[in-house]
């Protein structure tokens, strides 16, 4: 059962990947954690429960906006 702070973190999530997606853009995984004050790391779990959700409801993909920072960009 998902905890009340992981529903949360991935509430925000969404609704910065829909804000994103309208506008064209992207984010790195290092700004995403910072919204929700977690590790780029601990954020994969959340990235992935959007993913399996956007899948199961037949939409696009939203954590295809979520990319890793390159170095000389």
């Amino acid at each position: 059962m998902p905890t009340e702070r992981f529903i949360r973190d991935k509430a925000a999530i969404c609704d910065d990947l829909e804000r994103l997606a309208r506008a064209r853009r992207v984010i790195t995984y290092g700004e995403a954690a910072a919204l929700v004050g977690r590790s780029a790391a601990a954020l994969m779990p959340v990235l992935a429960a959007i993913r399996a959700e956007d899948a199961r409801r037949g939409r696009p993909d939203l954590t295809c906006l979520v990319v890793a920072e390159q170095e000389g960009c």
